[in-house]
């Protein structure tokens, strides 16, 4: 039995490396949390029936190493819970499928919660350590999403659409960002209008009823424009190129000497070429859907090289000013506000 329990031990630490590695770590945790509160509650009335539990060392266990026990399995899993909530996507849901979602995720970190205190056996402690092992990761990648990179480093931008728009990926966590171990695209952004969310799940192929598709695009940074792609046809949802993954795409060279690059955009709209000189808010192109992308999207990111595969190149954070505000990050699920129409 310890044999067995040390292999799914072991296993879920593999599985939960490589969730966050492939940018699905919240789908992991959400899993996670569901299955363990269904295993525990099966066990817990199974102990029940059988008479297995000794109440009767239950003051004893609410003391000492099985206080603290208790109390890190009860932190482990609502601070799960907590990065599961903060990096699932709203917009994807009606509201009573958000709804349910949301109750199934709380309900099973409460049903975790409430059996860690019923009295047991045995301590766990390969467990303890598992589980202390995933509390100090998940930690950290919630200072990585509350506490990202200093402002000074990033590249200032200005935002490059009009309304309000929608970030769909960002963040300085492969919890809120699945670019970030994609080399020069760690601090990428893709940015969408609200209203898309939910159509690619309701298998909505037309890309005309994509409010992002063909939305006019604008320099968020002065510079001089030293890559463009402009021929490259626009996929259709569930298709994608990935012999060239960013598409139609415009390179800007700031002052600064950064790169910025604007990518999948929509084919015969790029209104610059290659040594043009751009001003910030000037139109130069329309998101599109071209490239290795599941919906129309437009993908932004900051790097050290022209090049978006150049493996010398490094990412650079982005920071968007926003009216008199200062400058900021953002995160998955915050609202960008564009420029005004007028």
């Amino acid at each position: 039995m310890k044999v067995v329990r040390s292999v799914v031990l072991g296993l879920s630490v593999v599985l939960l490396a490589l969730a966050t590695y492939s940018g699905m770590l919240m789908n992991y945790l959400f899993i996670f949390l569901i299955v363990s509160a269904a295993i525990m509650l099966v066990t817990s009335i199974a102990a029940i029936v059988k008479k297995q539990l000794p109440w009767d060392s239950l003051r004893q266990q609410l003391s000492g190493y099985y206080l603290c026990q208790r109390l890190l399995r009860n932190a482990t899993w609502i601070i799960s819970g907590w990065c599961v909530y903060i990096a699932v996507i709203p917009v994807q849901f009606t509201p009573d499928d958000y709804l349910g979602t949301t109750i199934m995720l709380w309900g099973s970190v409460a049903v975790l919660c409430v059996l860690d205190w019923m009295p047991r056996m045995q301590t766990g402690s390969a467990l303890n350590i598992t589980l202390s092992m995933f509390l100090v990761f998940l930690v950290y990648q919630l200072a990585l999403v509350y506490y990202p990179s200093d402002i000074s480093d990033s590249v200032e931008l200005s935002p490059p659409f009009q309304g309000e728009w929608y970030v769909f990926h960002g963040g300085n966590s492969p919890l809120m960002n699945h670019h970030h171990f994609a080399g020069s695209q760690k601090y990428a952004m893709d940015i969408i209008l609200p209203a898309d969310g939910k159509l690619p799940l309701q298998q909505v192929t037309d890309l005309k009823q994509y409010a992002t598709f063909g939305q006019p695009l604008y320099s968020p940074v002065g510079g001089v424009v030293v890559a463009v792609e402009d021929s490259l046809a626009d996929q259709q949802i569930g298709e994608t190129d990935i012999t060239n993954p960013a598409g139609n795409h415009i390179v800007i060279k700031t002052k600064a000497n950064r790169f910025l690059l604007l990518a999948h955009l929509q084919i015969n709209s790029v209104q610059v070429a290659v040594g043009d000189t751009v001003k910030p808010g000037q139109e130069i192109g329309n998101v599109g859907n071209s490239g290795n992308t599941s919906q129309p999207h437009l993908h932004i990111q900051a790097m050290t090289r022209s090049d978006l595969f150049d493996p010398e190149s490094k990412p650079i954070p982005v920071a968007f000013k926003i009216g008199n505000e200062a400058a900021r990050h953002f995160r998955r699920n915050d609202i960008l506000q564009g420029m005004s129409s007028g």
